[in-house]
């Protein structure tokens, strides 16, 4: 290869393994917030469980992510030296303001992690909040420079010579708002389902590690952020497409694999593009529908550009039309899941119901014969559709999943922006460093992440092996003990006040 495949090639690990280890990070604070919340409203072991476990995954993952994080910037200044001397004129101001967010972070962590046993239970949660506005606000930030990428704006470039520098409108760039949005939204959906795939796997292989009201309520919030955010998902994406047919048209042209200039442009779906004959192979086109997502509902007829209308050597790698079906594809999946669960759900308890009537003189003598309506007040029962095991089986597969459409996301954005650097300002390979020591930079790089997630993995699997949510629910239920004690004065519990409160 040569130096400047060595260098994309690099750029784009390095990226692949920031955003694996930092989504985590940027997501587990708001599901941390929200089961802390509830476990302390509630008095209930089970929540204050799924918020320890998640705490020590984010107390991992967090300076994991900073690591490779910090990274990023130096293997930029490396590699791309006359990008960066742009973003040191135009594009530093993000970069700078995270610098902020991300001590914000760090010192409110600390006080989350030790100050379980020396703040007061409610001031205590509260210094969770500044964990999830600074965990947004870093994401917000750093992809305000991506998206500046897209449409640079905020200074002129003759010459290679900066001028008219303005690093606010920079920021606050035509494509700020679309893909920050995107990426925040996508960034909550991995997680949720990073979370919900991590307890159907683990009760899956281990059952008694992973309580069933906790298996129940952490994939009940999973899923409900998970919708939320995928119907979000689909909003932004929606924005970032029509964003696209005016700002990228030759993006947008590669995405959809549209040859030619048409109106009532087709959607195609799946097939490969072939650049030679102008034909999708394989494809399944629908008839208008791109048109119609970009100008509405009345526009069938619109004008979207093809490939052909620009030159061959500007065209970004087809492979992008892949890479977004796999991302929309997944996504769908993902909406449907919970919708899937919810129904499935509703549709056994009520046929559950109607048999009910049928079996009550068999119930009176056999306790199991109406097992799924005698359960639903015990503490122990998990809806119909977690007691599927393809559905289990469904869900751990969905965690895996999330992650690779976020990986399709970013390689359809970064992939479809070639040739460019800054986009139709700054090519890639005028950006490219002229130094020779790349190849062998590549090389101890691949050592050096190598080794970043092998100790990842191994701090991951030691943690989560030592405490488990069935350990987790043992400290939870004394720590809510100390909680009674702090918001009633005294060790001795009230009239009709359990000893270790729970909620089933």
């Amino acid at each position: 290869m040569d130096p400047l495949t060595y260098g994309r090639a690099l750029t784009g690990i390095a990226l692949a393994v920031h955003i694996t280890l930092a989504v985590p990070g940027i997501g587990l604070p708001l599901f941390i917030a929200i089961a802390h919340f509830v476990g302390l409203r509630r008095r209930d072991p089970h929540w204050m469980a799924l918020a320890d476990q998640w705490t020590r995954l984010f107390a991992i993952l967090f300076p994991i992510g900073a690591v490779t994080g910090t990274l990023l910037p130096v293997l930029l200044v490396v590699l791309w030296p006359v990008f960066m001397q742009i973003v040191g004129e135009v594009g530093v101001l993000p970069m700078f303001v995270e610098g902020f967010a991300f001590f914000i972070e760090a010192i409110f962590l600390g006080l989350y992690l030790y100050g379980r046993e020396k703040l007061h239970p409610w001031v205590h949660w509260a210094t969770s909040l500044p964990l999830v506005l600074g965990s947004a606000a870093s994401a917000f930030l750093i992809t305000t420079v991506n998206a500046w990428m897209q449409t640079p704006t905020g200074f002129h470039l003759e010459d290679g010579k900066v001028s008219a520098a303005d690093p606010m409108a920079a920021m606050f760039n035509p494509s700020t708002w679309v893909e920050t949005g995107h990426v925040l939204v996508t960034t909550y959906l991995t997680v949720a389902f990073f979370i919900a795939g991590w307890l159907a796997w683990q009760s899956l292989r281990h059952p008694n590690r992973v309580p069933r009201p906790v298996l129940r309520k952490g994939v009940a919030l999973a899923l409900v952020v998970g919708f939320i955010s995928a119907a979000g998902a689909a909003g932004t994406g929606h924005l970032s497409a029509q964003s696209l047919a005016v700002r990228q048209p030759l993006k947008l042209a590669a995405i959809e694999a549209l040859f030619d200039t048409e109106g009532n442009a087709p959607l195609t779906i799946g097939g490969w593009p072939d650049p030679e004959t102008g034909r999708v192979i394989g494809g399944i086109e629908i008839p208008s529908l791109l048109s119609i997502m970009v100008y509405g509902p009345g526009g069938a007829d619109g004008v979207i550009k093809g490939l052909r209308d620009f030159p061959r050597e500007l065209w970004p790698p087809l492979i992008v039309h892949l890479t977004f079906d796999l991302m929309v594809g997944i996504g769908i999946l993902l909406l449907v899941i919970p919708l899937l669960y919810w129904a499935g759900n509703w549709l056994t308890r009520r046929r559950q119901t109607a048999q009910a009537p049928r079996t009550a003189t068999s119930a009176a003598t056999s306790p199991d014969a109406n097992l799924g309506v005698a359960s639903m007040s015990s503490s122990d029962h998990l809806p119909p559709m977690l007691e599927k095991g393809w559905f289990q089986w469904l869900l751990a597969a969905s965690g895996p999943l999330a992650f690779v459409a976020m990986q399709s996301g970013w390689l359809t954005t970064e992939l479809g922006r070639q040739p460019w650097m800054l986009y139709e300002k700054l090519t890639v390979a005028a950006a490219f460093t002229t130094a020779d020591y790349v190849p062998a930079l590549f090389w101890a790089m691949m050592v050096g992440y190598a080794i970043i997630v092998g100790v990842a993995v191994l701090l991951l699997r030691r943690v989560l092996a030592r405490h488990d949510l069935a350990a987790e629910l043992e400290r939870a239920g004394r720590t809510l003990v100390r909680v009674v004690e702090a918001t009633t004065g005294s060790g001795a519990r009230q009239p009709g006040q359990p000893a270790v409160p729970t909620q089933p």
